[in-house]
């Protein structure tokens, strides 16, 4: 009895610990791509102040943004999205920032009504249709659209009055149409976080180089690039991939930045300095006598960073990138159909 007993329990350990893997999920702990330049609260709000951080959020699924998770106190949210049930759930939760207001509204580049397809995965909505060639080669047949609604589209110029500091924009194809429609919106607004494809995935829509385009036409240049590899859904070994769609950050160049008010330049230093581009953000403030006068603090912070390295701290760091660069060339690859360079630096 006793023997049939751990028998039992030995059963019910392997069964959990079973679950437990089967439950395990690396896409829930892909770090995010700032994960080592994110600043404390504490800093942000030594600086900041009361400070208002005007965040837009077009598909705003989730509703919120896990890089700015420790300047939710100074934040100003509005969140967009075409679905009405998203919608709800959103402003039944308990709101991280400061303020926050949610929308439904579908934003592009122009105001009509429009078809918008639902598909089974909510995530993957679009007014676009995948592509034949992206279903033949990468997609799996069990995304299907389950219905088309129709739904009132806006501009951002039209939806948006205030500065923008930072506009997100993840809405499965059509952000070309949305930044095309924010023409006054992008020219008070500081960093741009957008979804872009390399690869067609839907029928019709633009691709990054003719939003790189777009924005550099508006004085954006491109900050970091967080690429996103598919592998084909035929096979089942283990490859590089292609890079099929990613996020793209950019941020307002320094020539127009220098021109910002001081409250404005001071938002786009913290936003740099939490987003890992530090010395973009030291150019700013070395050549803004507005902000060294008003802002010590933020003075002492890049004092007390801007030294060079002693060469045995330089061959330390050398030394043990190297060890850890040959722990990842010996595990090659992660397996993963769909990656990123967040979950997975070497490739």
């Amino acid at each position: 009895m006793v023997e049939n007993f751990q028998k039992y329990n030995a059963m019910n350990v392997y069964k959990k610990i079973f679950t437990y893997f089967k439950k395990l999920n690396i896409y829930k702990n892909i770090p995010i791509y700032n994960i080592n330049w994110l600043k404390k609260k504490k800093f942000n709000k030594q600086i900041l102040g009361d400070e208002n951080i005007n965040f837009v959020d077009v598909g705003a699924r989730g509703g919120s943004s896990e890089e700015l998770s420790t300047l939710v106190e100074n934040i100003s949210y509005i969140g967009f999205d075409a679905d009405k049930e998203e919608i709800l759930q959103l402003e039944n939760k308990n709101s991280i920032y400061k303020n926050s207001k949610y929308i439904c509204c579908f934003v592009g580049g122009e105001k009509k009504t429009i078809e918008f397809n639902l598909y089974k995965k909510p995530e993957a909505s679009s007014i676009y249709f995948y592509k034949d060639e992206y279903i033949r080669w990468f997609q799996n047949d069990n995304d299907y659209i389950e219905k088309k609604i129709e739904v009132e589209s806006d501009t951002l110029d039209n939806l948006i009055k205030e500065d923008i500091d930072i506009l997100k924009l993840d809405t499965q194809g059509n952000e070309y149409e949305i930044l095309q429609g924010a023409k006054k919106s992008l020219n008070k607004t500081l960093i741009v976080e957008t979804e872009t494809m390399f690869y067609q995935i839907y029928s019709g829509q633009k691709l990054a180089p003719d939003i790189m385009n777009l924005m550099n036409s508006h004085g954006f240049d491109i900050l970091y690039i967080n690429r996103v590899f598919s592998s084909s859904k035929d096979f089942n070994g283990l490859s590089r991939g292609q890079i099929t769609f990613g996020e793209i950050l950019f941020g307002l160049n320094r020539e127009k930045a220098l021109k910002l008010s001081t409250k404005k330049k001071l938002r786009y230093c913290i936003l740099l300095i939490n987003f890992g581009h530090i010395d973009f953000a030291f150019d700013i403030f070395k050549n803004s006598e507005d902000l060294k006068n008003n802002y010590p603090k933020l003075d002492l912070y890049f004092k007390s960073i801007n030294i060079n390295s002693s060469k045995f701290s330089k061959l330390l760091r050398f030394t043990l990138d190297k060890i850890l660069y040959l722990f990842l060339f010996l595990r090659k690859t992660n397996g993963l159909k769909g990656d990123s360079d967040r979950s997975w630096p070497i490739r």
